[in-house]
C-alpha cells in the first residue's frame, strides 16, 4: 500500500494508530489501535453486544474486558460493509 495514495485524514489516521501501538510496545497495528485513533478523533461511536464505546474511556473499559476475557485467541475481521447514511455509518 501506498501511504501517499492515502487521504490526508486516512494518513492521519494511520499515523496516530502507529504511534498508539508504539506507546503499548506493539510492533505492528492491530485493528484496537485502528479504533481508537478513530475514537480519540472524532465522535464515533462503537455499538457492541457487551457496551458501546464512545470515548477513550469506554474504549479502555471494553477493551481491558475483552483482552482479558479472551487473551489467548485471535480473533481476524473477514469483511467491513458500512452503510452510509449522511454523517453517519454503520460498520
Amino acid at each position: 500500500m501506498r501511504f501517499d495514495k492515502l487521504t490526508i485524514k486516512a494518513q492521519e489516521l494511520l499515523q496516530a494508530a502507529q504511534s498508539d501501538a508504539g506507546a503499548r510496545g506493539h510492533q505492528q497495528i492491530e485493528p484496537e489501535h485502528l479504533l481508537f485513533a478513530m475514537l480519540a478523533d472524532s465522535n464515533l461511536r462503537a455499538i457492541f453486544p457487551d457496551g458501546d464505546i464512545t470515548d477513550f474511556d469506554s474504549f479502555r473499559t471494553w477493551y481491558e474486558r475483552v483482552t482479558n476475557l479472551f487473551f489467548d485467541e485471535n480473533h481476524y475481521v473477514q469483511s467491513v460493509e458500512p452503510v452510509i447514511s449522511g454523517d453517519t455509518a454503520d460498520i
